[in-house]
This record gives structure tokens, sequence and C-alpha cells, in this order.
């Protein structure tokens, strides 16, 4: 892969599927959700990706998976193969959360499955000299003066969005046992 995107991608692509074996061998329904996997007519998923209004948002960061059954109920799970969220993603997330809807989201972390309700993700506090800080625990390198910014992006593999480091010591994450 060529670019930090393209990897991001591919390590995401690693989780989620992951994240699919264990829905299977569990016999869990699921529904594939997230937008990255649409089949769309024209350039929707590209255009999606560029647009920057709040329901273009909601649609890029709607959970990868949709799961539930008759006496379960249903709940959305978002999967990720990071030790950090972005801030859009997580306000989307908690937005869901706060309308009663049921969400969670699964790390895959030291090549383990970890799962928890979103309201429970617990984030490190933010510190640096160099990026800055969003509400104690968001580093916004777009914020950065734009030549901070440029020499930020050269070093770095993360997209420029403000972003989180998650407490993986402090969250009450549970084990997902995939065999």
């Amino acid at each position: 892969m060529s670019t930090a995107f393209d990897q991001r991608v591919m390590k995401s692509r690693e989780a989620v599927d992951r994240f699919d074996d264990y829905l299977t061998l569990h016999n869990i329904p699921y529904a594939k959700t997230g937008y990255e996997e649409w089949v769309s007519h024209g350039d929707f998923v590209r255009s999606m990706k560029a647009a920057d209004d709040r329901t273009a948002k909601f649609i890029r960061f709607f959970p990868d998976r949709c799961i539930g059954s008759e006496l379960a109920g249903v709940h959305l799970v978002e999967v990720k193969h990071s030790n950090c969220i972005e801030k859009e993603a997580y306000d989307i997330y908690m937005s869901l959360a706060c309308e009663k809807r049921s969400v969670g989201i699964v790390f895959l972390h030291d090549d383990m499955l970890l799962f928890c309700r979103i309201e429970a993700l617990v984030l490190q506090k933010a510190h640096s000299d160099s990026i800055p800080i969003v509400d104690g625990k968001w580093y916004a390198p777009r914020q950065l003066p734009d030549d901070q910014y440029l020499q930020w992006k050269q070093r770095s593999s993360g997209s420029g969005t403000t972003y989180g480091f998650v407490d993986f010591d402090a969250t009450p994450f549970v084990y997902l046992k995939e065999k």
C-alpha cells in the first residue's frame, strides 16, 4: 500500500474481518452498515468523503455493523484497529447513544478483540507541546499554523482530524473470545 490512508484501510479491514468471523462463530446475525461497504451508483462514496456537512459526516461515521435478534435487540457496533478515535466519529456515536440507541465499539488491540459500550470508553488525558489540545483529551493538528501542520502531516500517518487516545487500562472492555 502506498499511502498512510491505504495502510489504515488495510488494518481496519483486518479488524472488521475478525469481528465478522466472531459474529459468525457465535451465530450472531449482522448487517454490514459502514459506508465503506456500500455499493453505490456514480460517485456517491467519493462525494461523501469530500462533503463537510453534518449529514455526510453522520453517513461517513455510521457504525460498521448492526447486530441483533428478536431476543437480544438491535445494536450498532463500530470496529477499530487503532489506539485512538476521531472526535467527529466519537461525537456521532455519543449522539446516537444519547438518543437511546445501543452503540458499542470493538478494538483490535494487542491481537485481541475488545468490546465496550461507547458511553464507557475512556480517553487518555492529552498532553502535547506541539499539537493544540481540545477539552483536555483531543489532539487537534489541523489547528496548527499551515507550515506546522504540513510538517506534522509529513511525520504522521494520521489523517489530521481531531483525535484522542483510548485508555485501554481504564476502559471496562469485554474480551471477545474468537475460538
